[in-house]
């Protein structure tokens, strides 16, 4: 079966394009923004925490010790010295990509993990919070 000289014009624009959008996607894979976490106990912020970097958080409160651990770019409870372990198995690992629920809380500690999606203007690169409000007051 011999192929037509539209058949091989045809086939060789959809290799290229195939091979385009498999470099696009390759070359801005590494620009990804990762979501960060914010730990409170009762009404104090302890810290912000991006989820590109694994790495193990103790939280020592009055009230107790938690241990917060990012990896993979997910955040979970992984110990508490509280009595009813909800914080550890009751909540799924935050990620930041449309969590059902956005936060992990220990409440006999009072600790709160609350997830800080990347919104589509920090994905862009764009003005975020105030400076946007800013930009637009101007």
């Amino acid at each position: 079966m011999k192929l037509k000289k539209r058949e091989l014009i045809l086939f060789g624009i959809l290799l290229a394009a195939a091979v385009a959008a498999a470099l696009i996607m390759w070359l801005t894979r590494s620009h990804k923004q990762y979501a960060t976490i914010t730990i409170t106990v009762g009404s104090a912020e302890i810290g912000t925490y991006s989820l590109a970097e694994d790495q193990t958080i103790p939280i020592d409160t009055p009230l107790g010790h938690n241990v917060c651990i990012i990896k993979d770019h997910q955040a979970f409870m992984s110990e508490a010295d509280c009595p009813d372990q909800r914080c550890v198995e009751g909540f799924p690992p935050l990620t930041g990509d449309g969590d059902i629920l956005g936060w992990i809380i220990c409440l006999p500690h009072q600790v709160m993990v609350q997830v800080n999606p990347v919104t589509d203007t920090e994905e862009a690169g764009g003005n975020t919070g105030a400076e946007a409000v800013d930009g637009v007051a101007s």
